[in-house]
Parts: C-alpha cells; structure tokens; sequence
C-alpha cells in the first residue's frame, strides 16, 4: 500500500502521526467516508482529522493512469500506539474532490486516508474559532427565573 502525505517538504527523520488505521472492519455509520478520483481512478478515502498524512493502498497506486515513480522517503508513520508504519515510498498525484484538483505526495501502507490539512484545502471541515459573546450573567438568572422551581429551596 502507499501513502500520500501533504508535506511534499517531508525529508529527514520527520514523524507524522496517523491514528487508526481500521478501514475493513464494519463500525457502522462512525465512519466519514468520502468518493475522490486520483489520478483517473474513483477511490474512496476514509477522512481522518487528527492524522497528519493521507495514505493510500499500494494496490490503488498500481490502477493509476498516470503511473507514478516512487521515490524514497524517510518519513516516519506513527500511529496512537505509537507502532511505526513502514513506508514504501512517495510520489506525486492529483486529487479531484468537487471542483477542485491538488497535488499530493504519496509514499507507502494502509488504507484509503484523508489527514487534516487535505481536509481542510478540499473543504470538509473549516477551523471555528468563534467565542460566544452572550452575557452569561444574564444567562443563569434567565435559567433560575425559567426554571424557579427546580432552585426552590437551594
């Protein structure tokens, strides 16, 4: 299998953090599975947030039109257990999500995996960093006036 990771800078001993990597078994609707085309291929791909590298199988890699080389990586996955997941390898590919197209960087093992910061650039999830400016003073005395008669007697 082959991993794409985002950083197309990753040389060196630099560790990424992949966490679990569990894609065949049945786990119901907790899944976020989306449908991109890679390089010519549909290919679904599991949307992991907290990873920092996107993965894709070696078995996916060989469908490709475009035949990507591999090149060497030294980049170093590490999952929540910290087990080290061997890479084969990195090699560019575009990735079509709606209407847009980017270029990744794969190198090598486990299943179909968006990490954060594709996620981001295609549009599934948005940073919020948005602090509610309510008067939460005013908030409980409406609750204690709301619901007097649970406070009775406190």
């Amino acid at each position: 299998m082959v991993h794409i990771v985002d950083q197309a800078e990753c040389e060196g001993s630099e560790e990424l953090f992949i966490g679990i990597l569990e894609l065949n078994k049945a786990t119901g609707n907790n899944e976020w599975v989306i449908e991109a085309i890679t390089d010519g291929i549909n290919m679904a791909y599991k949307v992991e947030t907290d990873a920092q590298a996107n993965l894709m199988p070696e078995s996916k890699s060989h469908q490709l039109k475009n035949k990507p080389e591999l090149l060497k990586s030294s980049v170093k996955l590490i999952t929540y257990n910290e087990d080290i997941i061997p890479v084969l390898g990195k090699c560019s590919v575009f990735l079509e999500y709606g209407n847009q197209t980017h270029k990744m960087i794969i190198p090598g093992n486990k299943p179909a995996l968006l990490g954060l910061q594709i996620c981001e650039t295609l549009g599934l999830i948005q940073r919020v960093n948005d602090i509610d400016g309510t008067n939460k003073e005013e908030d409980i005395e409406t609750l204690i006036t709301d619901y007097a008669d649970v406070f009775d007697g406190i």
